[in-house]
């Protein structure tokens, strides 16, 4: 990659010897909204010496028959816009004060704001292009195709107030909020002559052209200057990989106008979507399996447009047309929402168990995965997949630690089989799970992760994970003391609400009557149950003796079998622990 140029510079010197930036056509709109606006305008306000306002990063080209060079605009369109906005109504403003002035027949004032709207307006906002013939003023910031126009109108103060086009909607809401906030408490200040109010904007003229500064990174192809921005970028709204690829891809469709209309109005869904730089990711990756971190955009079109035959245009515009139709897919997912249309082929129970993976054992990394299942095998698999997911998850990672690279090189290789058409088979799938927890995960380490790691004292995260284990167990207690031979299987009546059920401490935290029992048994595995919400839990922190009719009510069953112990001590807890293990390693294996 050649840099050209990383340079500093305020934003007068930007605008003034940087002419002109263009947004490239089919970038996508201006996206600022009313809480940037303010933002923006509350930096400008406080400024006092020197304000850095970030980077921009441009690509060099020559245009002979333009302006003899112009700089496209890859990150920086926002902030280039909104100075923009100000420089023209801090124009308008000296305008005003001239006007002023000359009611208050000050020659001197009304002169020298003139001048300065003079200068703002040939010298930072347009230029003069002599290379054309006869030579004309232009903009100095020229917008991409969707706000080109009504931008030069905006600039003109002869803009549209009602228009249907939303990024149009923004640039106007700028315009005006940006008035209100810098421009109208000096101007109808009714207490200060026409040369204070000069002397008001001329500070904020300083404030905007000289003490307002960027770092200029200019590149000689916008390629590399997209990979520069990916690597760059860490604002947490990063538009790069996105940008990138409608501006392309829309640049491919330019010959076939519908088609690129339609391509057109799906890149706007998409990247108005909250978290789109993280979807398109995460479709790239359920197609490929495995994505490097820069460069992204490169891959996409490598992965999709690397070899177009003669029907490009239509193999373009599907293509977005099913990255948007996904997005729906992808937010469900990593939302925990069973993805698939009614009617359900997945009980209540079954769907649940997505949203316990992803939140509950916070397991995001099958969500490319998920996606291929969705677009190539049955809602059958999809629904078995997830359960053998689930039970791996907790015994494997959220129980033992263990790291998660053994289950990521498996959905890579599930993703490039799913992705060449092979069938996929849930037994292959479940053996491969099977043989790591064999290897490296056996019932011993997993027994005594769960006594370590299942300790209420430990903390929050660690309380969320009992929860998720006891209603677990619960679900298979019938199974379990009736058909233990069996493979497991769950009842499935009830799912319940992690955050409102309640722990049970058998021997209580804090019991009325001193007791001798060493504080590590009341925090173990062994002297927990839970509350279902419809309990009767006002005995919680009485003697077990008192409580024992409390449990013989409960709906929890694991809670309402303690009833039928006399008495609560070492002995039981440790019992209790015993009886939990041995059902969790009969559920949390892999047949």
């Amino acid at each position: 990659m050649a840099i050209l140029a990383n340079d500093k510079h305020s934003i007068g010197d930007l605008f003034n010897n940087r002419n002109p930036f263009v947004i490239p056509q089919h970038q996508r709109a201006y996206s600022w909204e009313k809480e940037e606006i303010e933002s923006f305008c509350q930096d400008v306000r406080e400024i006092q010496d020197e304000y850095f306002f970030g980077g921009i990063v441009s690509v060099h080209e020559h245009a002979n028959n333009v302006a003899g060079r112009i700089f496209k605009v890859v990150d920086g369109q926002q902030r280039l816009v909104t100075f923009t906005i100000l420089l023209i109504l801090l124009k308008e403003a000296f305008e005003e004060v001239a006007r002023f002035a000359d009611l208050e027949e000050d020659s001197t004032t009304s002169e020298t704001a003139k001048s300065l709207a003079d200068e703002i307006y040939t010298t930072y906002v347009t230029y003069k292009n002599t290379r054309v013939k006869p030579p004309k003023r232009e903009n100095r910031l020229t917008l991409s195709k969707v706000d080109r126009d009504y931008f030069i109108d905006l600039l003109n103060n002869d803009y549209k107030i009602e228009t249907s086009v939303e990024s149009h909607n923004r640039l106007r809401n700028a315009r005006n909020l940006i008035f209100e906030e810098l421009i109208r408490p000096v101007l109808e200040d009714k207490l200060i002559t026409a040369e204070q109010k000069l002397d008001e904007f001329s500070i904020l003229r300083e404030k905007l052209l000289e003490n307002s500064v960027v770092i200029h990174i200019t590149c000689d192809d916008i390629n590399e200057a997209y990979q520069l921005f990916e690597v760059l970028n860490d604002r947490g709204k990063e538009l790069a990989i996105g940008d990138y690829l409608r501006s392309s891809t829309l640049e491919l469709l330019e010959n076939d106008f519908s088609r690129q209309e339609a391509a057109s109005s799906y890149w706007d869904e998409i990247l108005a979507k909250k978290n789109s730089e993280k979807y398109i990711k995460s479709y790239l990756t359920s197609h490929i399996a495995e994505i490097k971190r820069s460069n992204v955009h490169r891959q996409f079109q490598k992965a999709f447009f690397h070899t177009l035959n003669e029907d490009v245009e239509n193999v373009i515009k599907t293509r977005i047309e099913n990255l948007r139709d996904m997005y729906l897919v992808y937010e469900s997912i990593s939302e925990g929402v069973y993805p698939y249309p009614q009617p359900y082929k997945a009980t209540s129970w079954q769907q649940s168990r997505l949203a316990l993976v992803i939140k509950e054992l916070d397991h995001k990394l099958c969500i490319p995965f998920l996606l291929a299942m969705f677009e190539c095998t049955s809602e059958e698999d999809f629904i078995e997949a997830i359960l053998s997911i689930e039970k791996f998850v907790f015994r494997y990672i959220t129980i033992s630690g263990l790291r998660a690279n053994r289950l990521s090189e498996v959905y890579r290789r599930y993703i490039i089989k799913l992705r060449k058409g092979e069938k996929f088979s849930i037994d292959e799938f479940r053996k491969e799970l099977k043989d790591i927890l064999e290897t490296h995960c056996n019932d011993k380490i997993f027994a005594d992760s769960m006594e370590t790691n299942l300790n209420y004292k430990k903390n929050a995260k660690t309380i969320k994970k009992i929860r998720y284990f006891l209603t677990t167990l619960e679900a298979y207690h019938f199974w379990y003391e009736n058909h233990k031979l069996k493979n497991p299987y769950p009842t499935m009546s009830v799912q319940y609400n992690l955050d409102s059920i309640e722990i049970e401490h058998i021997f209580p935290q804090k019991p009325r009557n001193i007791e001798d029992i060493p504080e590590e048994y009341i925090h173990n595995i062994g002297n927990l149950s839970f509350w279902s919400p419809s309990d009767n839990k006002a005995a919680t922190n009485n003697i077990f003796s008192e409580k024992r009719k409390y449990y013989a009510g409960s709906n929890i069953a694991i809670t309402r079998e303690l009833a039928t112990n006399e008495s609560w001590g070492k002995e039981e807890i440790e019992n209790r622990k015993n009886y939990y293990v041995e059902l969790a390693l009969r559920i949390f294996s892999i047949k």
